[in-house]
């Protein structure tokens, strides 16, 4: 919940973020639990300054700069994609990547990695992109 929070801070795109975290979960290139994949090196940018760090002192960061209403909506919509069946999936279980082309620099451009996989966006969906592996 922490990271789709910190990911965006828009409730309507927290859904494929997270299915996309789930599917690195479910994928064997990635480790097989949420914390683990959430905490790998270079992948999350809230999560980036730390290279060792335990969940309660997660829960802390989390309840300091992301306090009131949207933390227990995003605990929904993260509780709702561990338990959803997969059908629900609203890409293939390949897209493990996404990125905001407004946060990379220079802003509008997609990261060099994307070069070499299938980059598209979803419909009503501008400020992300998506990668198939």
């Amino acid at each position: 919940a922490l990271c789709l929070a910190s990911e965006s801070d828009r409730e309507d795109e927290w859904l494929p973020l997270a299915w996309a975290i789930r599917n690195r979960v479910e994928s064997s290139q990635y480790p097989d639990t949420y914390v683990a994949v959430i905490l790998q090196p270079m992948q999350f940018s809230y999560f980036n300054p730390f290279t060792r760090v335990d969940s309660e002192a997660i829960f802390e960061v989390a309840m300091s700069e992301y306090p009131g209403a949207r933390q227990p909506d995003a605990m929904s919509c993260a509780a709702w994609v561990i338990r959803a069946p997969a059908w629900e999936r609203p890409f293939s279980h390949r897209v493990l990547h996404f990125w905001a082309p407004a946060a990379m620099d220079p802003p509008g451009t997609d990261p060099s990695w994307a070069s070499q996989m299938k980059v598209f966006e979803l419909p009503g969906n501008f400020r992300w992109k998506f990668a198939e592996s």
